[in-house]
C-alpha cells in the first residue's frame, strides 16, 4: 500500500524520505495514544503498569520507515491475545495492540495524503 506513496513521492526525491520519516514518527505517538486510550476504554486500568508501558519507535531500514511497537509487560499477551483458564474456560482477548496498530495505520495514511498534497503544490 504504501509503495503508491513511494512512488507518487519520487518526483519529489529529496522531500519523500523526511515525508515519511515525520509520518513514522507521528504514527508511534499516535499508537501509543491510540493504545493507552483503548486500555481505558476496556477497563484494563488496575495499577497502570499496562498501561504505562505501551512503547513505539520509528525507525528507518534502507528506505523503509518502520514502526516498532510493543508492550513488555509479562501479562500483555494474556490481556491481547487471551487466554485459558485452570478451569478449563477461555479468557477472550482485547487486541488492544491490534486495534492501536490499525488506529495508527489510518493515521499514517491521512498523513501521508496531506503531506502529498501540500508538497505537490508546493512543487
Amino acid at each position: 500500500m504504501f509503495d503508491e506513496y513511494f512512488n507518487k513521492l519520487k518526483e519529489l526525491k529529496q522531500d519523500a524520505p523526511k515525508i515519511f520519516e515525520r509520518t513514522a514518527i507521528k504514527g508511534a505517538v499516535e499508537f501509543v495514544n491510540a493504545a493507552k486510550k483503548i486500555t481505558d476504554e476496556e477497563d484494563l486500568v488496575d495499577t497502570g503498569n499496562y498501561k504505562r508501558n505501551w512503547y513505539a519507535d520509528a525507525t528507518t531500514v534502507g528506505d523503509k520507515h518502520i514502526i516498532y511497537c510493543e508492550n513488555s509487560v509479562d501479562y500483555a499477551s494474556h490481556l491481547e491475545e487471551g487466554h485459558k483458564t485452570l478451569s478449563g474456560g477461555r479468557v477472550k482477548g482485547h487486541f488492544v495492540g491490534r486495534r492501536a496498530i490499525d488506529k495508527a495505520f489510518s493515521y499514517c495514511v491521512d498523513l501521508l495524503d496531506k503531506a502529498i498534497a501540500s508538497a505537490m503544490k508546493k512543487k
